[in-house]
């Protein structure tokens, strides 16, 4: 036994030692934050624990998730660019990036869990992710947040039952991935069967091992990117930061900006009949614009495994007690329509997620009327001028 002493003896002092660590990470990480990081849309960020805990602790922002809407930086009304100068003090923390959809942010929401309880929350749905494949296992593995799958499991709060389906889902989409140890666990969560069980209880201290292990790397790369990104963050905002608190009361002409947005975009979007900004017109669609005509025909928005990952994610917030706003962006109605993507389609689809919100009891900001709304989308698909404009008006309003 005493040959053993040590051993021990050692291995509670490098837990110490790690906790220790741990600690010293949090409070730097607390005292560099900034709520101007918020706008920077961050890998780290997405798959990470502690840069979102810590926005949320300090009740500086708005938590906006979404996927590739939330992108396009140098538009003038894009959040990052329309809340400074005159109405500087508004943050959003912006959370996602392409293909971030609904099983993403579910994990990512149970992770957070309770953190999350009583937030101001804002989630961008968008039409695309309901196409007849829904997210494919490629592009649900660049999201994939180890961390996050382990906490979502260890989260008490979350039934047994929905763990289990959003396991056997998560099971589906991780075939061939190089993280044998996430599919065993997968597996195992959702199978039971009595020898499941049995090798899930055996295996629960590596997993638990391994929560550990990247919690604190999170710490360590959560705060080397808070050092590297300081340069987004203008002036002495950062001697503030420990006092900034949640300030949405601005007072914004909104009529006013509608109309400058409908201004800017239709000055930079007078290449082409689709209201899309010119230099994305000329770069992807001006030379294969004859051979685009009516290819979308047979695409359709309403049959779709997304369908019930959203639903899943509808099911999770109503047991952590979760209350977002939902915001439904529509798609260019004129390229649509010269695509040939069915217009009733579209209409029964914007409806279907509708029924879906209601259904579960959360409020809906919906834009599904602004298909052929000029300049409220900057391409395709992603918010635009006025889309902008329109979306934080709804968003504050919400916040307030």
């Amino acid at each position: 036994m005493r040959r053993f002493l040590p051993l021990a003896l050692a291995l509670v002092i490098s837990c110490l030692i790690v906790w220790a660590g741990n600690e010293i990470l949090a409070s730097k990480i607390n005292e560099a934050y900034d709520p101007a990081f918020g706008y920077k849309l961050n890998i780290q960020k997405n798959q990470g624990m502690v840069l979102q805990r810590t926005g949320i602790e300090k009740d500086s922002s708005i938590l906006v998730y979404g996927s590739s809407e939330l992108s396009g930086s140098k538009d003038p009304f894009q959040p990052v660019n329309f809340f400074t100068g005159q109405y500087e003090g508004v943050y959003y923390d912006l959370i996602g990036r392409g293909y971030c959809q609904s099983l993403i942010h579910l994990i990512n929401f149970g992770a957070l869990g309770d953190s999350l309880k009583g937030e101001k929350i804002v989630f961008f749905l968008s039409p695309q992710w309901f196409g007849k494949t829904g997210i494919t296992s490629d592009d649900f593995k660049k999201n994939f947040s180890q961390l996050h799958y382990l906490a979502f499991l260890n989260n008490e709060g979350i039934s047994p039952q929905l763990k289990s389906l959003v396991t056997q889902r998560v099971s589906s989409l991780l075939v061939q991935d190089e993280s044998m140890d996430m599919r065993i666990l997968s597996y195992l969560s959702y199978n039971d069967a009595g020898y499941a069980r049995g090798f899930l209880g055996v295996l629960q201290p590596y997993y638990r091992l391994k929560e550990a292990q990247l919690l604190t790397k999170d710490r360590v790369q959560g705060y080397r990117t808070l050092m590297e990104n300081t340069a987004h963050w203008k002036g002495d905002r950062r001697g503030d930061s420990k006092s900034a608190m949640k300030q949405f009361n601005v007072e914004i002409d909104w009529e006013s900006e509608k109309k400058r947005a409908q201004e800017v975009g239709k000055a930079l979007s007078d290449n082409n009949e689709f209201g899309i900004d010119n230099s994305y017109f000329n770069e992807y669609l001006k030379e294969k614009l004859p051979d685009l005509k009516g290819t979308m025909q047979d695409q359709s928005y309403l049959d779709s495994p997304e369908y019930r990952d959203f639903e899943l994610l509808l099911l999770l917030c109503q047991e952590l007690e979760i209350e977002p706003l939902f915001v439904s962006i529509p798609v260019n109605g004129f390229w649509y329509d010269y695509c040939g993507f069915p217009q009733e389609d579209r209409t029964q689809y914007y409806k279907k997620v509708k029924e879906l919100i209601s259904k579960a009891g959360y409020d809906l900001a919906d834009f599904s009327d602004h298909e052929y709304d000029k300049y409220f989308l900057r391409d395709t698909m992603h918010l635009g001028w006025k889309g902008w404009v329109e979306v934080n008006e709804a968003i504050l309003t919400y916040a307030q």
